[in-house]
């Protein structure tokens, strides 16, 4: 059987053993699964191994005692949250799931603040009820949703990735993260065009390419950076383009332009990388300058996608043009104050999909 790794065209062969599944990568090297259903339980667990003889002595353990099987074996050394551990969970965050870095920022100082409170305690050793709980008892419900999400994540590391512990050893693994009504559906995060054209007359000619860009694309600004960095432009013919950069994911996203757009995409793409922070900063300085209410570049993004909704596209077709995966999405965090369109009498114009040049 051969299985393609995610964003990666050559297929690497999955080969069957006794106990399952092993690994065989690009230089030859192997790494054994094991795959079995004891009792109506799954076991899908990464040995550790990398020749036969160590697979098949990792069955025998395995078929001993399913239940208590670890790949490092019964006494195992205490798993503490240490920098080291930090800083290699803070990488997998950075690299491989490819999170902000504001984010993973805030993912390191929340884990150091975790270390903090365990005091050393072996991480398999955790209780939710006896641990985490008490330890979030003091904190408001906005920092505790940050809190409790990054040490999620860093468990899930810990037992899909490390394979260092057991799913029974994941104390917050079903621990539901308190979800705060978003701001957006009692405040509305739209930009008046009075207000952004006041902005771009008020702000260093440096960043109008870029506020132009947010404002006609409702590009998320770590996505425009991505396009700053190491983007494309294909210009159709008709005077627009396509925009392509990669998504946080890997994947490759295509955003078309209007032709009025084209040259502050150029300019962006010329410019290269650039500070996130300094365009918060230019963006909120030229407000104050203005004399508009301050915003931010993400406020740019509700904007379009309310506008667009406004003017009686489909959500879907928001949705996909903005890269989300759902468009749920757009619905709950974006478009949520817009009007809905006037109704379309019979024989009239269906709704525009965005992206597309409307019908002559």
């Amino acid at each position: 059987m051969r299985d393609a790794l995610p964003g990666v065209g050559l297929a690497m062969p999955w080969m069957k053993w006794d106990g399952g599944r092993y690994w065989l990568n690009d230089i030859g090297h192997r790494t054994y699964y094991l795959r079995r259903t004891v009792g109506g339980i799954r076991y899908d667990v990464n040995t550790g191994a990398t020749t036969d003889r160590g697979a098949l002595e990792q069955l025998k353990r395995f078929e001993a005692d399913p239940s208590a099987y670890h790949p490092a074996g019964p006494h195992r050394e205490p798993l503490r949250l240490t920098p080291v551990l930090i800083d290699q969970f803070v990488l997998f965050s950075e690299v491989e799931k490819r999170n902000s870095k504001p984010w993973v920022r805030r993912q390191r100082k929340w884990l150091n603040w975790w270390a903090g409170l365990l005091k050393g305690t072996d991480l398999r050793q955790v209780k939710l009820g006896e641990h985490v709980v008490p330890a979030l008892d003091s904190v408001k419900l906005g920092g505790r949703r940050a809190r409790v999400a990054t040490l999620k994540a860093f468990y899930s590391w810990l037992q899909k990735r490390r394979h260092a512990i057991s799913a029974v050893e994941n104390p917050v693994a079903s621990y539901a993260i308190a979800q705060s009504t978003p701001k957006q559906w009692t405040v509305t995060r739209v930009i008046p065009e009075v207000d952004h054209t006041a902005t771009l007359l008020a702000i260093r000619p440096h960043w109008i390419p870029h506020v132009i860009l947010l404002h006609g694309v409702g590009l998320h600004i770590s996505e425009l950076l991505r396009f700053a960095r190491a983007g494309e432009i294909h210009e159709d013919g008709t005077g627009g383009a396509v925009l392509t950069f990669l998504h946080k994911s890997g994947r490759p996203h295509l955003t078309r332009i209007e032709p009025h757009l084209l040259q502050h995409a150029q300019a962006v793409r010329k410019g290269g990388g650039f500070s996130e922070s300094r365009l918060y900063r230019a963006i909120r300085d030229a407000c104050g300058k203005a004399g508009v209410p301050r915003f931010g570049p993400g406020s740019y993004r509700h904007t379009f996608a309310t506008r667009k909704t406004i003017e009686g596209a489909f959500v879907q077709s928001v949705s996909d043009y903005m890269g989300h995966q759902s468009a749920q999405t757009t619905k709950r965090f974006y478009a949520t104050l817009a009007a809905p369109p006037i109704p379309r009498g019979p024989g009239s114009a269906p709704p525009p999909v965005v992206g597309q040049a409307p019908a002559a």
